[in-house]
């Protein structure tokens, strides 16, 4: 999810996947996303995905047959 906001006081808000994001701030005039002085993106990533408790999920799978 990325947030943008300027002087205007309506924000902005809606979801960039992480290989766009560095396109989009050098196309607004952000330079893209760069490491700052920790090493690091000031943008981190998202994983993107759900995560289950794997021995609760296999149980529940069990029972009803993976439907």
């Amino acid at each position: 999810m990325l947030v943008w906001s300027e002087a205007d006081p309506m924000v902005t808000s809606g979801n960039v996947e992480y290989n766009q994001l560095a396109g989009l701030m050098k196309d607004a005039g952000y330079g893209g996303d760069e490491a700052d002085e920790s090493g690091f993106s000031p943008f981190p990533g998202n994983l993107n995905i759900l995560i289950f408790s794997i021995p609760e999920y296999a149980k529940t799978l069990e029972k009803c047959g993976g439907m």
